[in-house]
């Protein structure tokens, strides 16, 4: 008797064909995961680099402000500096003269 198309035995290429469509299939869905991954990971990726970008701004930023500091501070310290040396050198003199009148 007639075998039901279901349960006719399948020819050899038919075989192959429903492999390779089984295996494409398989494929095609690991693409589009593939696919998901990646265009998150971009999105991420462009997120990370716009909080870099904004990081690397404020440290910049703030670089700039403590060079300027820095300068300062080493200005008003030369300055500083200075003024202790003559303040030094009239305390010194002053001190001598002080012996010679203080001996009269």
């Amino acid at each position: 008797r007639l075998l039901s198309r279901k349960h006719r035995p399948l020819s050899r290429q038919h075989r192959l064909l429903s492999r390779q469509h089984h295996l494409y299939s398989r494929q095609h869905c690991l693409l589009s995961r593939l696919h998901r991954l990646s265009s998150r990971q971009d999105r991420l990726l462009s997120r990370q680099h716009r909080l870099f970008s904004r990081l690397h701004r404020l440290f910049s930023r703030q670089n700039r402000l403590f060079s300027r500091q820095h300068r300062l501070s080493s200005r008003q310290h030369r300055f500083f500096s200075r003024l202790h040396r003559l303040l030094s050198r009239q305390n010194r003199l002053f001190s001598r003269l002080h012996r010679l009148f203080s001996r009269r």
